[in-house]
């Protein structure tokens, strides 16, 4: 044993043997230290004895132990502590970023969304135009087409009026006339 580990022995020694005879001169009674009891006391101090002799490296042991699986446990909560603040200072940085990259996207669906916009405008422009053009053939069609019924009817109209001029002032032997001109007209020709 070593000499600084003795002393604790010493002391505890000391106090079980004074320990008793304090109790006994306390309490005033004339009770006497018999044999029994000197032997208790040795049988108890060497129990003690026999206990600290060898319990002392088991128990040394585990406290060590302990001690080394508490450091341990330092050391991997210290690490899990690091690791934690390296992700918190990541996470950080991350969302001071984030809101750069909300304004980055947010430009660019601007950005799309105007072109979209242009493109349908320009979609709509060409659409109109054509649909322009379709109407002014349409309108022109139906201008020709109107025309045409107006000609027609005018003509049918100053046919029959003609007719009628013709009928009232046609005498019998312009009738001769004209249906021999028609005659010969057919005859030139066959």
């Amino acid at each position: 044993m070593k000499r600084g580990t003795v002393y604790p022995y010493i002391f505890l020694v000391l106090s079980i043997l004074i320990f008793p005879l304090a109790a006994t001169g306390a309490s005033g009674e004339g009770v006497s230290w018999t044999r029994v009891d000197t032997y208790r006391v040795l049988n108890f101090i060497v129990l003690l004895s026999l206990l600290a002799y060898f319990l002392k490296k088991p128990i040394s042991v585990f406290l060590n132990g302990r001690i080394r699986s508490v450091k341990e446990e330092l050391a991997e909560l210290e690490g899990k502590k690091k690791e934690a603040e390296i992700a918190l200072i990541q996470t950080t940085k991350k969302l001071m970023h984030l809101q750069e990259e909300i304004e980055s996207v947010i430009d660019q669906y601007v950005v799309r969304g105007n072109a979209e916009k242009e493109k349908i405008l320009q979609e709509m422009k060409e659409t109109l135009s054509r649909m322009k053009e379709q109407m002014n053939r349409k309108m022109d069609q139906r201008v020709m087409m109107a025309k045409k019924e107006i000609r027609t009817e005018v003509v049918g109209k100053a046919l029959v009026e003609a007719e009628k001029i013709i009928r009232a002032q046609i005498t019998p032997e312009d009738q001769s006339q004209l249906m021999q001109n028609y005659i010969k007209e057919i005859a030139d020709k066959s």
